[in-house]
């Protein structure tokens, strides 16, 4: 899949924008103050719909929900009406672009405007705008404090970017060419996407089996006396989490306290594995740990083989993540995390699998209490209860396991590999066409 297996046109001409060298020499090129018109009016009053712009385009926000980031009065936001733009200027690593379907308003912050240009069409406008966000061309044009999150397009450097303009009719075959593919694409993606999350429900399934009935399925049964798993084999043990570990809560310093201090920490939102066993990557990039610090906080330091639990969660699935440390490198377990260590005869990675499995995880989700957020503590982990046979069948069970969920791992990657490679195909056939790298029809 490559955009150059398309014709170019016959000729180019080399132009100076700051982005783009050259276009087709039929094509010419305009300021966006020739081409769009920044609107800016204030609602006044509450009652719109709030919108909101994101990566998936924009979408009415549910106010009601209490979820996300939260507006006290919503009357000082700026109108937006159908088939007029909004973008978030203000995040030029992550904002995006789209033309609205809804009469809504949105942050005063953003820029709504409307093409006012009768020569050039909407929809080739907005494939030339999200492609400028996806391959961060707008970015160069940015100007602020920090390059985290607050990297905004001011209106000076919006109206005068440059844009290409091919004739009417060379916009409209570039658009169907573009809708058509692009759908093509998505639907590819989509099927890989479905893909993977059969391949996720069967390595959920797979551990469930296996730590639940063992592997000799004739191996006879008995009531576990656990609400979450109703039988396990008859020869195995059931024990209460504060008899397997010993538990510790994390640091309560914030993560970008710690950071100051070259301090390297595993904080409540890197606790996101479902299954277990991947470590953050903030692990990999330590530094400097003070001796001080380290002596003032012996219970916080992790070690190799702790089990790190996230004790808040803002939806009922994310109760129980939980990382299984495999790394031996110095690092502490940081804002809202509870630290539990293996004490007793169960194979830390038997039991990782345990807890990774629906049955144990089910636990928790009966206890936690909330509504927007949902707290895991330290009490109720402790009242939670594993099942677990001799350390041979341990063994033997957890290789079964590596070997499988292996697999399925390795098919996970090679679709998500391949989904990539989709979605830069797509970035790059779209960025061929608006720019005249390509000839479309």
């Amino acid at each position: 899949m490559q955009a150059h297996n398309y014709p170019m046109y016959a000729s180019y001409e080399e132009i100076n924008t700051g982005w783009l060298n050259d276009i087709p020499s039929t094509w010419a090129t305009k300021k966006l103050k020739h081409v769009v018109e920044i609107r800016k009016r204030i609602a006044g009053r509450e009652g719109p719909d709030v919108l909101s712009i994101t990566q998936q385009g924009i979408k009415i926000k549910d106010i009601e929900s209490g979820e996300g980031q939260l507006a006290a009065d919503y009357s000082n936001y700026q109108l937006v009406h159908q088939g007029e733009f909004a973008m978030n200027h203000m995040d030029l690593l992550t904002g995006y672009v789209d033309i609205s379907k809804f009469d809504g308003v949105v942050s005063p912050d953003y820029r709504v405007f409307a093409n006012v240009n009768v020569e050039v069409l909407d929809e080739y406008l907005l494939f030339l705008f999200q492609m400028d966000y996806k391959q961060s061309i707008f970015f160069k044009f940015g100007q602020g404090v920090s390059l985290l999150g607050r990297w905004r397009f001011p209106a000076d450097n919006f109206n005068n970017f440059s844009i290409p303009i091919p004739s009417l009719e060379e916009q409209k075959k570039i658009v169907s060419f573009l809708v058509e593919k692009t759908a093509k694409i998505d639907e590819a993606i989509s099927v890989k996407e479905q893909q993977i999350d059969l391949l996720r429900e069967r390595k959920q399934i797979i551990i469930q089996n296996a730590v639940t009935k063992g592997l000799n399925l004739n191996a006879p049964m008995k009531d576990s006396g656990i609400d979450c798993v109703r039988e396990i084999p008859e020869h195995w043990d059931v024990a209460r989490l504060r008899d397997v570990f010993r538990f510790n809560k994390g640091l309560t310093i914030t993560k970008d306290s710690l950071q100051e201090h070259g301090i390297p920490c595993v904080n409540y939102g890197e606790v996101h594995s479902k299954f277990g066993f991947e470590v953050s990557t903030q692990m990999d990039d330590l530094k400097f740990v003070d001796e001080i610090f380290l002596e003032s906080n012996p219970k916080s330091l992790l070690q190799e083989g702790d089990f790190i639990f996230a004790d808040t969660s803002e939806d009922l699935d994310g109760a129980g993540n939980f990382t299984h440390l495999t790394s031996s490198q110095p690092a502490f377990a940081g804002y809202h995390t509870i630290i539990a260590r293996p004490q007793g005869n169960i194979i830390p990675r038997f039991l990782a699998y345990v807890l990774s499995s629906e049955a144990c995880r089910n636990q928790t989700r009966r206890k936690v209490k909330g509504v927007k957020v949902f707290s895991v503590t330290n009490t109720l982990l402790k009242s939670n209860s594993v099942w677990f046979p001799s350390k041979d069948e341990q063994n033997e069970i957890v290789s079964f396991l590596d070997i499988k969920i292996g697999e399925i791992r390795s098919a996970i990657s090679i679709k998500q590999k391949q989904i990539n490679a989709l979605k830069e195909y797509k970035t790059t056939l779209i960025n061929a066409a608006v720019t005249g790298k390509i000839k479309v029809a």
